[in-house]
């Protein structure tokens, strides 16, 4: 009855002056938006996603430094809250180490991410937890405090403002430690911290700890034979302090031994530490399950049945010893250790092992499907495969797909996660893709797995690029796409698929294409009948040009092409013809910006139809630089505002240039 009363009376509730609200997405400002974008990756991040999410903060414009000392504190904050993944932090850290940003006030000079970083963990390093300031305020405002309960509740948040203080110390500590097995500290600053350890653990145990916590992580890799005479006296000295400080607690005493006997043990854990992933435990099955079959083919004569020894083991051809190789891919470290088992293999049976490789990568995590497809890309790229070998492994695959379990709704995914890797900017011909899926072009299956792999490419390096490699690689997206009765069944399935961009990437590049190329046949002519004598070429174009036209970006492409299809020799540009005929060049875009930056557009297209061949488009854009044809801030224009065919790959191959005009004057 009395609840009812309640209810039936006009409760006046207390308005806040300033109540909380959703912001809308306009209200927010950039810095905010970055900063909400870094703690969405950290919080998500994974050994398992890893490879995916790391690439959304690599990607983060801290272009600031403002924004960088934001993304390092936050980074950094995570590190020592999560010690368990203070690893993945560190391999962040190593991939945004680079990062380069002017100094707010001198914009000549530069600060790196690892710069600000490294101070950090100094300063944190330095400090004396138990004078943390909020800590010491808590106790002073205790101490004025008369009512007990009260007293008491500043106390009690004193110490956990005190432990919270420790923890950071601690965790600083083995963020350290991962960052040296990242090769981001050196041997001589570990050095240093470990004798201020040694130094301070008089005062306060908590050092010990880390001292330990330290040596634990580093061990494998810092205990060498440059560093085995310190290392000796290190533990000479925990020794003592285990032998001859009662006064430690026992937790510390065992954490003292514990480190002792791994050292003697060649840092070789007596069991795993942690929770176990998903993918180990998999891992573990499937290793219990290859045991069984390899005892079940030890039954079997041994005519029948090949076998590979690796680490002390035998392991059945192909499938059997797929399974142990995928079973050492964990990171990209292991890359090397795993091509010296595949390199065991006889080359002409390669094709036998890829398809073992790929097939078992099915059952596998898509980080470890992301690995393996970089792990074919570099080694492809690089030749140390046979795209034959390749392309006869995946055809099998498709076939067996066609025909088994394999095709279901989710292969196509699961196998493009593989070949979305082939197609990186770093350009690797891939026409044998087109001989590979010959076996399911007639199915649906072929449409599927290659829209996937399209959408997935397109993410990491945009629908453009993607479009680009294709065609430098004398593919055709139609070939891939045929098994459609009609056109507008294939436009509804790349709606569906989200890849409508494939019918209409190039829709754009149409436009001015026969304006561009009238001017580029006069002024051939013009070329040809003066000798390409620059004078004689500018008096030509004077009157057979509107002064209007020739301030075109069509003008400026046609007489850009024109210009370096003259200067070429056997496809390598002539630099003493360059210098001779560079005032036909400078006459025209001397202080137009816009004009300079369409010609480095026209010489980005040209080296993307010569086929990125004899360093043209490097030399190009050096000589344009050096002879101070076209300005800095144009190249700086160019690189921030991709547009035509092979902006993406051209970036890749003119990185070193940019880092040359990027650096200080003093330093060059």
């Amino acid at each position: 009855m009395q609840s009812e009363l309640i209810l039936k009376k006009d409760v006046d509730l207390h308005h806040s002056q300033d109540p909380y609200r959703v912001q809308n997405a306009d209200e927010i400002d950039e810095d905010q938006s970055i900063e909400r974008q870094l703690r969405f990756v950290l919080n998500r991040l994974t050994p398992e996603n890893f490879q995916k999410l790391v690439i959304n903060l690599i990607n983060l414009p801290l272009n600031t430094q403002e924004r960088l000392n934001t993304a390092v504190n936050i980074i950094y904050q995570n590190a020592l809250n999560e010690e368990l993944y203070s690893h993945l932090y560190a391999q962040a850290c190593k991939l945004m180490s680079q990062i380069k940003v002017p100094f707010e006030h001198v914009s000549s000079k530069f600060i790196s991410f690892l710069s600000i970083l490294l101070k950090k963990c100094e300063k944190e390093f330095d400090t004396d937890y138990h004078k943390d300031k909020y800590y010491e305020y808590l106790v002073k405002e205790a101490e004025f405090v008369t009512d007990e309960q009260k007293r008491k509740q500043l106390l009690d948040q004193a110490n956990e403002q005190l432990e919270k203080a420790k923890q950071n110390y601690i965790g600083n500590v083995s963020f350290l430690a991962e960052l040296y097995n990242m090769d981001l500290l050196d041997d001589a600053i570990l050095h240093e911290g470990i004798k201020r350890l040694f130094e301070k653990q008089e005062k306060d145990e908590e050092n010990l700890e880390c001292l330990c916590k330290l040596l634990t992580r580093v061990g494998p890799k810092f205990d060498n034979y440059k560093n085995k005479e310190k290392i000796d006296d290190y533990f000479e000295h925990l020794r003592d302090i285990y032998e001859k400080r009662f006064s430690i607690s026992a937790r510390i005493r065992f954490m003292i031994l514990n480190l002792i006997e791994l050292r003697e043990n060649n840092w070789t854990p007596r069991h795993e530490s942690g929770p176990k992933r998903i993918e180990e435990i998999r891992n573990q099955v499937l290793a219990e399950r290859e045991e069984r079959e390899l005892r079940f083919a030890q039954t079997v004569p041994q005519t029948q049945i090949e076998f590979m020894v690796a680490d002390g083991r035998r392991y059945s051809l192909f499938y059997g010893y797929a399974h142990h190789i995928l079973d050492q891919l964990k990171y990209r470290e292991d890359f090397d250790r795993v091509l010296g088992y595949i390199l065991k293999v006889d080359p002409d049976r390669h094709s036998e092992l890829f398809e073992a490789l790929i097939c078992i990568s099915m059952d596998k995590s898509d980080q470890q499907r992301d690995l393996i497809g970089e792990f074919f890309y570099q080694n492809l790229k690089s030749k140390v495969f046979k795209l034959d070998q390749f392309k006869m492994g995946l055809r099998k695959v498709l076939l067996k797909a066609l025909e088994s379990y394999m095709k279901g709704y989710k292969f196509p995914k699961k196998l493009s996660q593989i070949l979305a890797n082939l197609i990186r900017l770093d350009f690797l011909d891939i026409s044998f893709l087109k001989d590979a899926f010959e076996p399911v072009k007639r199915d649906q299956l072929c449409a599927r797995i290659m829209a996937k792999t399209l959408k997935l490419a397109a993410e990491q390096i945009g629908c453009q690029n993607v479009s680009d490699i294709f065609e430098l690689s004398g593919l055709d997206f139609n070939y891939f796409f045929e098994n459609f009765e009609n056109e507008v069944d294939r436009r509804d399935f790349f709606k569906e698929m989200r890849i409508e961009w494939v019918s209409t990437i190039h829709e754009h590049q149409r436009q001015s294409v026969e304006l561009i190329q009238s001017f580029k046949e006069k002024l051939e002519v013009i070329f040809r009948e003066t000798g390409e004598e620059p004078l004689a070429v500018l008096d030509r174009i004077e009157p057979e040009f509107h002064k209007e036209e020739t301030k075109t970006k069509e003008f400026i492409r046609a007489l850009s092409v024109v210009f370096f299809e003259k200067v070429l020799h056997h496809k390598r540009i002539d630099s003493d013809k360059f210098k001779k005929m560079e005032n036909i060049l400078v006459n025209f875009v001397k202080e137009h910006l816009d004009l300079q930056l369409e010609m480095l557009y026209s010489v980005q297209v040209l080296a993307f139809h010569m086929k990125y061949e004899t360093n043209f488009l490097p030399v190009s854009f050096m000589l344009l630089y050096s002879d101070e044809i076209v300005e800095r801030k144009a190249f700086f224009k160019w690189m921030n505002n991709p547009r035509g065919k092979g902006h993406g790959i051209a970036q890749v191959f003119l990185s070193s240039f940019f880092e040359h005009i990027s650096r200080p004057q003093t330093e060059k």
